[in-house]
């Protein structure tokens, strides 16, 4: 009495636990639809291109339907093709240009999908059935060839914008499994459908496969065969062909066949790796439509090998949560005499800690200090009679952006004399993987190492060796599992460990190293850099390659297919910057004329055109200063340029000359700053000097009643000089593409160098009388292009002189230009 007593206090106990939690459980619902503001698309070179968006899915979802649309935000824009891949729990891995990923990469991923569409304002929509908990990241971007460079504002602003929504559709009618409380009851549902049902359990830490009984099935009414079929998958709802899902047809109930996965003598059964304390799903379907009666029930199973016991855990009641958890779990308390907790016949299970890196995405999980050094042990000594595992966690959002390393080693002086060594590491995610008889892995990625090095190969398909390492990109996130198996054999003959002998000790050494950090162990070797980038609000580390999407490509910049040879990146940094030197004819012509705030102006250009040039190449690069400096001062100069040298053509008066050049430093400098790269930055500055230019002129001309400037600066000046400027200009604005661009804009520096060597006026008098726009007080005769003498009236000292400029150069150099 007092035994049920006690049984009855604590199944009401867990009962009344499990109502509590299902009512605050159903208060912290994710809404069911989501949508994201609209964000631009870049075109991928890299990953750094990507835009990462991010929905949140709750648990117990039938169908997440996702819908996605892309337009261009101008009209006149041809549409784009848009990319998008949908990940769950961590950042898609892709390469969507086809560049080869490093060696030893795991690229498994459990739930990605790609879709492809155009931005011509149409929606597309994807339905993910049965999708996992928790976070799902959306990776967008644009691929087109046209590599064309397009100045901004000679052309329509074409961006691609990506809308995106998500509606969930949660399941209901779920029915909760509960594991027995003790080991003293069996206690079964009788169970009577007809349609499909599902049903939920959580199973408690330690626990790693569970069976899902169902027995007494029958045709509900006829008496007929079993019409069930038995599907169950952890953390989501069973699907058809689920990559986490296993099935079982009940057809077969009275057959002899008692093995797992299959029924007999009345009972079907389902094996399930199982998650700890997590929700797993069973999904009961009938076959041909008719009502089925049955008993269920869930035999949680312990770690050890064989080991069944199938009266000790079972269904002990039915509960019913109006809104799935969004992390739901439930605490299952089980009696002291229960043997789940006993592991004396289950696998060792060597602990971790978690040591935080300097940085952002770095970490390392090792073996916990030792009590009197206070460091990791520095080798891992492990059993040769049964498995090892170990476990760490993968935390969401924080720890996902880097690239997690797992590494396996033998260390030297093992004892070979007897046997030879094979360790066989099984790294998996969620479930804990074993090692079957032939040395694979029943899930996950497999790393061997032994003493023979048959191979030099690495990865989960290579062959033995001393060490072996695995990277996993943008790992996701949650429990990892590392099961380690021992083998003792004699010699390695292709490939194979033959033949098997048992292990002379019972244990043997291992290093391992568990380990996060940026791209691949915050290196991209001498190809490229390692960057961190902000996406959606998520952080994120990528490799980007030296000479963009035409040199080295991949995840860590080891992709040479498309590289570019370094002669061609040299020659490259020296068009760029080399062609800055033909400045130098221009200032020293500008000094020579006495032209000393143009001559500076040229040489402020050339200098920081040169070391611009110099910083914004790839892999031959120098810095002066920082890179959006120079580019600043690049642009600037550049424009001011052309300001002063149709100032200084217009041939205006000091005061007028002197107040021009200082409004245009201002104006330019604002404009380079509000939008250094727009067209309207060079155009105002260069139409508004333009103008002042040929006013200047026509103003000369009335004055002087003659043709200003002269038809020798017309014909072998402006002409020219116009010409290849015109030229330049044309190399710069239309002819730019990206695989061009050294010689293109290599060719803009020299013709705007050139230029001004044509352009610039012939030196001027030093008179101290001007008339109010420009020229020498009584200069009105100089530009005629007479033969016959003149009589200049100047100012000299206070009086009135009179001077004959009858000879061409003098007159040339008194009003008109050359």
């Amino acid at each position: 009495m007092h035994l049920m007593l006690q049984e009855t206090r604590i199944w009401l106990f867990l009962e009344v636990i499990l109502l509590v939690q299902c009512s605050l459980l159903s208060g912290l619902g994710i809404p069911t639809y989501q949508k994201l503001s609209p964000r631009e698309l870049f075109k991928y070179r890299s990953y750094k291109d990507v835009q990462l968006f991010h929905f949140q899915v709750p648990a117990q979802m039938a169908y997440a339907k996702f819908a996605f649309r892309a337009n261009e935000t101008d009209s006149r824009c041809d549409p784009k093709n848009v990319t998008i891949y949908l990940q769950h729990g961590s950042y898609p891995v892709v390469s969507p240009l086809g560049a080869q990923f490093p060696d030893n990469f795991h690229l498994a991923r459990t739930s990605l999908t790609g879709l492809s569409a155009r931005s011509d304002s149409t929606w597309l929509r994807y339905t993910e059935e049965a999708p996992l908990a928790g976070d799902w990241f959306v990776a967008a971007f644009t691929l087109y060839d046209d590599t064309r460079i397009t100045q901004k504002g000679l052309g329509p602003s074409c961006h691609t914008v990506l809308e995106s929504e998500a509606r969930l559709e949660p399941q209901e009618g779920v029915i909760t499994l509960v594991p027995e409380v003790t080991a003293h009851q069996r206690l079964i549902l009788m169970h009577k459908i007809n349609a499909t049902q599902y049903y939920r359990f959580v199973v408690p830490e330690g626990t790693f496969s569970a069976v899902v009984n169902v027995s007494k099935c029958v045709e509900a009414g006829g008496g007929g065969p079993c019409p069930l079929a038995v599907s169950a998958s952890p953390l989501a709802l069973p699907t058809d062909g689920g990559p986490l899902t296993s099935s079982v047809n009940c057809s077969s109930l009275n057959s002899d066949d008692n093995s797992n996965g299959g029924s007999g003598g009345g009972v079907c059964l389902l094996t399930l790796d199982t998650v700890p304390n997590r929700w797993h799903y069973v999904r009961l379907e009938l076959e041909n439509g008719t009502a089925a009666q049955f008993g269920i029930q869930i035999v949680l199973q312990d770690g050890c090998e064989g080991s069944h016991k199938e009266n000790e855990y079972m269904l002990v009641s039915e509960m019913r949560c109006q809104s799935p958890a969004r992390t739901a779990f439930i605490p299952v308390l089980f009696a002291e005499d229960s043997t789940l907790g006993n592991h004396s016949c289950d696998w060792d299970r060597v602990p971790l800690g978690r040591q935080s890196l300097a940085g952002s995405l770095a970490f390392i999980y090792d073996q916990l200090p030792d009590p009197v050094t206070t460091k990791p042990p520095a080798r891992l000594n492990i059993t040769t009679e049964r498995p090892t595992y170990m476990t760490f966690e993968v935390q969401p959002v924080q720890d996902i952006g880097g690239t997690l390393t797992v590494a396996l080693t033998l260390p030297s002086g093992l004892n070979t004399s007897l046997a030879n060594v094979s360790v066989t590491g099984c790294l998996s995610h969620f479930v804990r993987a074993r090692v079957l008889e032939d040395g694979s892995c029943s899930s996950g990625v497999r790393l061997t190492v032994n003493t023979t090095t048959f191979s030099s190969g690495s990865g989960s398909d290579s062959g033995g060796r001393k060490d072996n390492i695995t990277n996993l990109p943008y790992p996701e996130p949650g429990d990892w599992y590392l099961t380690l198996a021992v083998r003792c054999y004699l010699q390695q003959e292709y490939g194979r460990e033959t033949p098997l002998v048992p292990c002379p000790e019972n244990q043997t050494s291992l290093i391992f190293h568990i380990e996060s950090a940026p791209c691949l162990q915050a290196s991209c070797g001498a190809n490229g850099a390692c960057y961190q980038y902000f996406s959606g609000g998520f952080v994120f580390s990528t490799c980007v390659c030296w000479a963009g999407k035409h040199g080295y490509g991949g995840w860590g910049c080891t992709d040479s297919s498309r590289a570019t040879p370094d002669f061609q990146l040299l020659l490259a940094t020296l068009l760029l910057t080399i062609s800055n030197v033909l400045f130098v004819p221009a200032v020293l012509l500008a000094l020579r004329r006495r032209y000393f705030t143009e001559a500076f102006v040229y040489a402020f250009a050339m200098f920081f055109s040169t070391f611009y040039h110099a910083c914004d190449e790839e892999k031959y690069v120098f810095c002066l200063m920082r890179l959006s400096v120079m580019q600043f001062c690049d642009f600037y100069a550049g424009i001011f340029a052309f300001w002063v040298t149709l100032v200084c053509m217009a041939d205006l008066a000091p005061a007028w000359s002197s107040l021009m050049n200082v409004g245009g430093a201002m104006l330019v400098a604002l404009g380079v700053e509000y939008d250094r790269t727009g067209l309207w930055v060079f155009v105002v500055p260069v139409a508004t000097a333009f103008v002042c230019m040929v006013s200047s002129w026509v103003y000369h001309c009335r004055r002087q009643r003659a043709l200003y400037p002269s038809l020798r600066y017309l014909l072998l000046g402006l002409l020219p000089g116009a010409t290849v400027a015109g030229v330049g200009l044309v190399c710069y604005a239309l002819l730019e593409t990206e695989e061009n661009y050294k010689y293109t804009h290599s060719a803009w520096h020299c013709c705007i160098a050139v230029s001004i060597l044509f352009l610039l006026p012939p030196r001027r008098p030093q008179t101290d009388s001007y008339s109010p726009v420009g020229g020498a007080a009584g200069g009105a005769a100089g530009g005629s292009g007479s033969s016959t003498g003149k009589l200049l009236r100047v100012t000299a000292g206070g009086s009135q002189q009179t001077v004959n400029t009858s000879s061409d150069s003098e007159r040339g150099v008194a009003d008109g230009h050359r």
